[in-house]
């Protein structure tokens, strides 16, 4: 049986709620894989968020950027692009024969999620 429960899951996640002493973990998003496709046939790409150095010594820091295949280009990361690219957005793909499914199948993987250092101040 197929679900087509949407899953999301947030640029920033905090495990806080989640821990033994309640205290505030934070995670930052940080990279993506994306499927689109079907489970026995499609395409991969993913987004990946720039992290060398820091503001000062690197003027594309902490923006995202979509490899798909040969090309790279930058992407910007809101929430409506994330839900359209990763989630499948208000997309319906027409029923087909093969399939006899009315909604393309997304997924979306967190690849590496990275601990924000100004909660462990």
């Amino acid at each position: 049986m197929l679900c087509f429960l949407l899953f999301q899951f947030p640029l920033v996640l905090d495990m806080g709620p989640y821990t033994a002493d309640g205290k505030s973990v934070r995670y930052e998003l940080v990279g993506m894989v994306v499927h689109t496709g079907q489970a026995s046939a499609g395409h991969y790409y993913s987004f990946i968020k720039d992290r060398r150095g820091n503001s000062m010594s690197n003027e594309t820091y902490g923006k995202w950027y979509k490899f798909n295949d040969t090309t790279v280009e930058e992407f910007d990361m809101t929430e409506e692009a994330m839900a359209t690219e990763c989630f499948g957005g208000k997309y319906k793909a027409k029923t087909t024969e093969t399939t006899g499914f009315g909604e393309s199948l997304w997924l979306a993987l967190a690849l590496r999620l990275r601990m924000d250092r100004s909660s462990w101040l």
